[in-house]
């Protein structure tokens, strides 16, 4: 009977130097892993042409970190209800990206004004319109809906015209942009916290810096992280090994959109 407690008390202890075995230790150094699919995250900034019910835009988008933009652009009306009016104008617009993983949303609002001559004379123009837009990084667009109306009058001719519009609209994202990005950074650590900086870099080459705390639990060898920078703030949970960083769990917000894994 004794020698089986003896053997049962040996593997006992040889399961667990095993499981031991397996706790990843307490990270230092370089970490990298990137992300795709249901985490992406996008940025949509870059130059873009559309066509919205005979409108013809040109503007370009800059993203801020927090998801937010606004800007200008150039409208060009070539004819309405059949008469050349060679419209261009400047337009304001604003909106923002949200939501999360495969289901992002783009909102843009947009607001034009416009005057000119046509055969002499005056009309104004003003138009309205919101774009509902979701990346489609399998063909690298932009895609959605787009409501409006434009509205032409000439005061002297006693006219006035308005029309509203609904359009699908697709415009190419900027190069390289596709939702995937990639988190690396370089931690040390002191007793069982961690300090540290890192980068976010998206696929259009952009980088975001964060700086990077947390703690090691050594009886599970799990690390938690914080990243925090401009329009980041995560929470990751995993292991540091060899190099990579293997997430058991990743949430928070980055650039207005959610990320949950």
């Amino acid at each position: 009977m004794k020698t089986r407690y003896t053997q049962i008390g040996l593997l006992a202890g040889m399961l667990l130097f095993a499981t031991a075995g397996l706790r990843a230790e307490i990270g230092s150094g370089s970490y990298t892993n990137e992300f795709n699919g249901d985490v992406n995250l996008w940025d949509v900034s870059g130059t873009y042409s559309e066509d919205l019910g005979g409108l013809s835009l040109d503007y370009i988008l800059n993203m801020e970190s927090s998801g937010k933009f606004s800007g200008q652009g150039k409208v060009s009306l070539p004819s309405f209800s059949g008469v050349d009016l060679s419209l261009n104008a400047d337009y304001s617009f604003n909106g923002a990206v949200s939501g999360v993983g495969s289901t992002v949303r783009v909102s843009m609002t947009m607001k034009m004004k416009g005057s000119g001559e046509v055969e002499g004379t005056n009309f104004t123009f003003s138009a309205s319109a919101t774009e509902h837009l979701s990346p489609d990084a399998a063909n690298q667009q932009l895609t959605g809906t787009v409501t409006g109306s434009e509205s032409v009058s000439i005061p002297l001719l006693h006219k006035h015209a308005s029309v509203p519009f609904r359009t699908t609209v697709q415009s190419a994202l900027p190069a390289g942009m596709n939702g995937t990005w990639t988190l690396a950074f370089d931690v040390s650590p002191i007793g069982n916290k961690y300090s540290g900086t890192g980068l976010v870099t998206l696929s259009s080459g952009k980088t975001l810096p964060v700086a990077v705390t947390g703690s090691y639990a050594a009886n599970t060898g799990v690390s938690k992280l914080t990243l925090k920078g401009a329009g980041i703030n995560l929470s990751l949970t995993g292991l540091l090994e060899n190099g990579q960083i293997i997430v058991q769990k990743l949430t928070g917000k980055a650039l207005g959109q959610t990320v949950r894994k």
